[in-house]
């Protein structure tokens, strides 16, 4: 038993590879063709080509935008959404000088006035809380910190 080396035996057709590997070939150039035709046609196409394929595209978008609107019941012009949408600020923006004003002039018939009264001299007056009438308030019952006396010598009374 010596050495016995493997030994294979490749049988090969190569017609049969050779013809199929011709048909591939032709296969891919027709699609190399095709698609390099495609990429010509529109390389050579002049300017007016390119512009009337953008008027197709503009009126075509305008009449789906049309349709949209028949069917819809709504605006299909940008144009006339745009004036509505700048009437409407308009419209609110009037409304709103107008209180503006309004307010303005009434505060000139009746301003607020602040009035700084001076103590010195006077008697001191009671002061009243919001939540009580005049006519329940006794002098011997106040509510705390309601005083008609100073505490100290510099405080004031409001």
């Amino acid at each position: 038993m010596g050495d016995q080396k493997p030994v294979l035996q490749v049988q090969l057709n190569v017609d049969d590879i050779m013809k199929e590997t011709v048909t591939l070939i032709k296969a891919v150039r027709e699609e190399i063709e095709i698609v390099s035709n495609a990429v010509n046609l529109h390389m050579n196409e002049s300017i007016d080509g390119a512009i009337r394929n953008v008027a197709k595209i503009v009126g075509d978008v305008e009449t789906i935008t049309k349709n949209m609107a028949i069917t819809t019941n709504a605006f299909y012009q940008p144009v006339l959404l745009f004036m509505s949408l700048l009437i409407l600020v308009l419209l609110l923006l009037s409304i709103l000088l107008f209180c503006m004003l309004r307010t303005r002039r009434e505060y000139k018939k009746q301003p607020i006035k602040l009035k700084f009264r001076k103590r010195r001299g006077r008697t001191a007056t009671r002061r009243v809380p919001e939540h009580t009438s005049t006519e329940t308030i006794n002098e011997e019952a106040q509510p705390p910190g309601y005083g008609t006396t100073a505490k100290r010598k510099n405080d004031t009374l409001v």
